[in-house]
């Protein structure tokens, strides 16, 4: 039997996502992962919660992505919940420019299009990702991995080994 598909095997350009999310949240069951910390088949389910969540596809030009990502810096870093997260390419932005005008390094190529991949949440709720003008326009297909099974088809890949790195894909320049 074939390894069921994973994200990676979406060949999306640029995954987003943003930290609108329980897992966030520092009182929660949820609280983020201390690095060397033992990781449960639990707390994956509860950190990717909704556990059945779709992934979703779809294509935009860079200019129409800045445009979403600019959307969604806030005015204070308290602000973060809808900050977002970028897998594929890299931002730096700063929240002391007005709106529009606050993304000031990217390699996001502004004439280019874009396959993107997020969450299926992101782009058919308003309380996840803001995507202003965009909301209802973005021609997406659902994915038949979920968001759970991708994490678990990573884990399995991994021989149960999940780590990151910090790579500072999405930086704010501090005054």
């Amino acid at each position: 039997m074939a390894e069921p598909p994973t994200w990676e095997a979406t060949a999306e350009t640029i995954a987003i996502c943003t930290k609108g999310h329980f897992r966030y949240k520092a009182e929660s069951r949820g609280a983020a992962v201390k690095a060397g910390q033992t990781v449960y088949v639990v707390d994956l389910i509860n950190w990717l919660r909704p556990s059945d969540s779709s992934l979703a596809t779809f294509k935009l030009n860079g200019s129409d992505l800045l445009t979403i990502i600019e959307a969604n810096l806030g005015d204070k870093p308290q602000d973060e919940r809808f900050l977002v997260q970028v897998s594929g390419c890299r931002y730096r932005f700063d929240r002391r420019r007005p709106a529009g005008k606050r993304i000031v390094e990217t390699d996001i190529d502004a004439a280019r299009e874009y396959q993107i991949a997020c969450n299926s949440s992101d782009i058919t709720r308003t309380d996840t990702l803001r995507l202003g003008g965009y909301y209802e326009k973005l021609n997406h297909e659902l994915l038949e991995p979920n968001l759970l099974s991708t994490a678990w088809c990573f884990a399995h890949r991994n021989a149960g080994r999940i780590s990151a790195k910090h790579e500072g894909r999405v930086a704010e320049i501090q005054p």
